[in-house]
């Protein structure tokens, strides 16, 4: 198996047609026919099913495919660096990819700390989304992120390696005077409530019925909650610094683990290896402890008659 083929196989299979990968290509159409036989005839089980100028991946193809699309891209940013670092040194500059809402906690928690003992490493933050974590350690754009997994992000275990940092739980916000009596929820009963959504809301994902707000701006969710105009869900890491806002826990409790995740194929630096060990050694004891007491939990109504 050759980069080449991996190329015209990955481009096939995008296109959906050998005229037109060849024609993406610049190459001529026996060429892409010729490297996806050579392909088949290596694994030993057909890529493709062939009907006149379309092809359809068979489920094996589909399986290689989202394997090949991954080593693709990390054997490019590979050839990349191994490129910049024969002319420059790297080794004092490393990338940390964390989530927008969570990147001021971090530089205060970990970077401030880490560049007091490594004066000469410069750690460069890299805002992201939480969809976007993995694909940028897979692909190179950062050398380690702070991030969830959502469920539907398979990972390949060979590429990707992860450390567990710590646990949080998801909570209703509630609009000040609305269930004041109520100790927990349930994510049905929330489903129907007028919800403010954020969109760069960590693992897991919510279905909600009642959209009427959706934004990347936390400052809108907090300020649409304390105004009464809407319900928000945000992991207790995004509500414990805003003891103003009423909180409800979810029954049965739904968590959030968040990891340090790196790509284990690619070149890195030593900046990046002092930084990983820094992190991995780090003790989240008491981030843990803080996100587990979470709850504001509404004042429960009085009655003036009794």
């Amino acid at each position: 198996m050759t980069l080449r083929q991996i190329h015209y196989f990955l481009e096939a299979y995008e296109q959906q047609s050998i005229v037109k990968a060849a024609q993406k290509l610049f190459v001529s159409r026996p060429v892409i026919s010729r490297a996806l036989s050579d392909l088949e005839d290596e694994m030993g089980f057909p890529l493709f099913l062939r009907s006149g100028n379309s092809i359809t991946p068979t489920e094996q193809g589909q399986l290689i495919y989202r394997t090949l699309k991954s080593c693709e891209a990390t054997v490019g940013e590979s050839i990349r660096r191994v490129r910049e670092g024969a002319g420059r040194t790297s080794s004092r500059h490393v990338k940390l990819g964390v989530l927008n809402s969570s990147g001021s906690w971090y530089y205060q928690q970990i970077i401030i700390p880490f560049t007091r003992r490594y004066p000469d490493i410069s750690v460069n933050i890299i805002g992201i989304q939480v969809e976007e974590g993995l694909n940028a350690v897979v692909e190179g754009k950062v050398d380690m992120a702070i991030a969830p997994l959502l469920p539907d992000q398979p990972v390949n275990t060979r590429l990707i390696r992860e450390h567990f940092l710590y646990e949080v739980e998801f909570v209703l916000c509630v609009p000040p005077g609305a269930h004041m009596e109520q100790r927990s929820i349930t994510i049905e009963e929330c489903a129907v409530l007028p919800q403010a959504i954020f969109d760069n809301l960590p693992a897991p994902r919510f279905n909600m019925e009642n959209k009427v707000l959706s934004t990347r701006k936390l400052d809108l969710i907090y300020l649409a909650v304390s105004q009464g105009y809407a319900y928000a869900v945000l992991p207790t890491e995004l509500t414990v610094e805003h003891p103003e806002l009423r909180t409800v826990p979810f029954s049965p409790p739904i968590k959030s683990r968040t990891f340090l995740l790196w790509n284990d194929l690619l070149p890195h630096s030593k900046a990046f290896d002092l930084l990983r060990g820094f992190i991995c050694e780090m003790d989240f004891q008491s981030l843990r402890e803080r996100f587990s007491q979470p709850y504001h939990l509404p004042e429960p109504a009085f009655d003036s008659e009794r």
